[in-house]
């Protein structure tokens, strides 16, 4: 009995950790965005997707930051992805007033 309240005891830290997890690679794919570096903000981006630990917001800012970082890079069609994505977990997200036209196309698509 003591083995089984253990082992309940050890997921559900488990758990909790994955739930509160370390937000390093979305600081820094954002300070990467907020730099114009958006080869680094990729690489950083897929990584904290590829960690599977994000809770709904960050997953929808990890989306909406891959987006504009595709768009930079020229891939309009994998931006809109992202767009559909970011606006799956965010139904009523919206591009800020003073996007750029560049950014809004995707978005609007």
């Amino acid at each position: 009995m003591v083995g089984r309240a253990v082992a309940v005891v050890g997921a559900l830290g488990a758990l909790a950790a994955a739930a509160h997890a370390d937000p390093a690679r979305l600081d820094q794919a954002r300070r990467a965005v907020e730099a114009v570096r958006y080869d680094d903000a990729q690489r950083l981006l897929v990584a904290a997707l590829r960690a599977g630990d994000n809770g709904p917001a960050a997953l929808a800012e990890i989306y909406q930051l891959s987006a504009r970082t595709a768009i930079v890079q020229g891939h309009a069609e994998l931006a809109e992805q992202y767009y559909r994505r970011w606006l799956a977990i965010a139904p009523g997200a919206a591009l800020l007033d003073d996007a750029s036209p560049k950014l809004r196309a995707p978005f609007t698509a």
